[in-house]
């Protein structure tokens, strides 16, 4: 299926690059004959506009790559995702007119995808200096979320500000950017794992001290896993929220998509949807 999409992508790229030039090119040469009679020049500025017509449905159809994250991206059964953030892109189709087509990757894999511009979209992205320098993020801000720390019920350990992360060892998703300074820290023990799952398990398993994630998505995993009893999120909690964005492949060859998109968006968050689909996760 991705490789069929984006077949069909490459040729309106093709198209935009070669039959909108030539187009251009006839455009401007005819009209600069003396010749040009009224029903020439209409039939040229039809021709031209039905070229330009084909050029934006060309770039109606974007990628999106992203990742199991649950409650915003979920596994569904028989394959694909559901979730917060399919729902909300569905709503954007919608609104937009723009087709967006799901492909599944690794959260690594997708963001290099991303930077390489082979997709042209990703979403739940959080803000940071080295992903500015290849997504354009699109405005507003659609989700927010806190980092908080779970310790093991029985552990009886005590963490009321930052400073008691000293000496522990933190399990983080290789995925995830947290907060400053937690994220450019170097003099705590860090533990970087693939998921917040394997994180959950490293706890469990008395591997690691403490489990950082964000609400409400290690909420989610800690009751679908089985875990509620026997965690507890510690008395420490960062007084920060992390917005998270649509962002697109600054190699994107649809960055005209971006003001209907964030118009979408706009409207989503202010008509309060956005808000009635997280209250079905819940």
């Amino acid at each position: 299926l991705n490789c069929v999409h984006r077949r069909m992508i490459n040729r309106g790229g093709l198209f935009v690059r070669t039959v909108i030039p030539l187009a251009k090119c006839i455009f401007l040469s005819v009209f600069s004959s003396r010749a040009l009679g009224r029903r020439t020049a209409f039939f040229v500025m039809a021709l031209f506009a039905l070229f330009h017509s084909a050029m934006l449905f060309a770039q109606r159809t974007l990628v999106l790559a992203t990742d199991v994250w649950p409650p915003y991206r979920i596994a569904a059964e028989g394959g694909g995702l559901k979730g917060i953030d399919i729902d909300i892109i569905r709503a954007i189709e919608k609104k937009s007119g723009i087709a967006i087509v799901i492909v599944q990757h690794p959260w690594p894999r997708a963001l290099e995808m991303l930077r390489s511009g082979e997709v042209d979209l990703m979403c739940g992205l959080a803000r940071s200096a080295e992903r500015e320098l290849y997504i354009h993020y699109l405005s507003p801000s659609y989700h927010r979320v806190q980092p908080v720390f779970y310790a093991r019920r029985d552990s009886g350990m005590k963490v009321s500000r930052y400073d008691d992360l000293a000496g522990k060892r933190i399990g983080q998703s290789s995925s995830t950017v947290y907060f400053e300074p937690f994220n450019s820290d170097i003099s705590l023990v860090k533990i970087t794992l693939p998921s917040e799952p394997q994180i959950l398990q490293m706890l469990s398993l008395r591997r690691i001290d403490l489990a950082v994630g964000t609400e409400p998505n290690i909420s989610w995993d800690i009751k679908r896993l089985g875990y509620s009893g026997a965690f507890i999120r510690v008395a420490y909690i960062p007084p920060v929220r992390t917005n998270l964005y649509f962002g697109m492949s600054k190699k994107s060859d649809a960055m005209t998509a971006i003001p209907a998109i964030e118009r979408a968006l706009r409207e989503l968050v202010e008509d309060g949807t956005i808000e009635r689909i997280e209250e079905e996760y819940r």
